[in-house]
């Protein structure tokens, strides 16, 4: 069973929990849970910080996933997988930082390595 997440009844009446993740029932409905549930309100005081950032996470979550053949993982293990995303994030933001440096860093000179 996935994470439950936990909000408010109407009219102070008690707790709903509900998953987070998609049940055999909404696959079957063609419901897609993820999709229409936020983990985290939008009254809680850590939404607008993180809220924001989603798009960001998921387009770099999206490209993790076209790196791998047909989306599956390149090693078995969770202390190898750890380190093929470790290993991935640290080439794109080295990516990311020389791609910056072209743009802004000129005046340095040229790369003592390629």
């Amino acid at each position: 069973m996935g994470d439950l997440y936990e909000v408010p009844a109407l009219h102070g009446a008690g707790t709903i929990r509900l998953r987070l993740d998609q049940t055999a029932e909404d696959e079957k409905a063609g419901f897609n849970r993820e999709e229409h549930l936020r983990a985290i309100p939008p009254d809680d005081p850590d939404h607008d910080g993180l809220y924001g950032r989603r798009n960001d996470t998921e387009s770099g979550n999206r490209l993790l996933d076209d790196s791998m053949l047909r989306e599956r993982a390149h090693t078995v293990g969770r202390r190898r997988q750890l380190l093929d995303v470790l290993s991935w994030a640290a080439v794109r933001n080295a990516s990311a930082a020389a791609q910056h440096c072209r743009r802004d860093c000129a005046d340095l000179g040229p790369p003592l390595a390629a």
